[in-house]
């Protein structure tokens, strides 16, 4: 989840928290 994206402000700009991130995109980084 701690990916230099995620951490650049685009993740933070709300268009994580609607859900997209929420969708896998990020929980594939997780699992890795």
């Amino acid at each position: 989840y701690l990916t230099e994206a995620n951490l650049s402000g685009a993740d933070l700009t709300g268009a994580d928290l609607t859900g997209a991130n929420l969708t896998g995109a990020n929980l594939t980084n997780v699992k890795q």
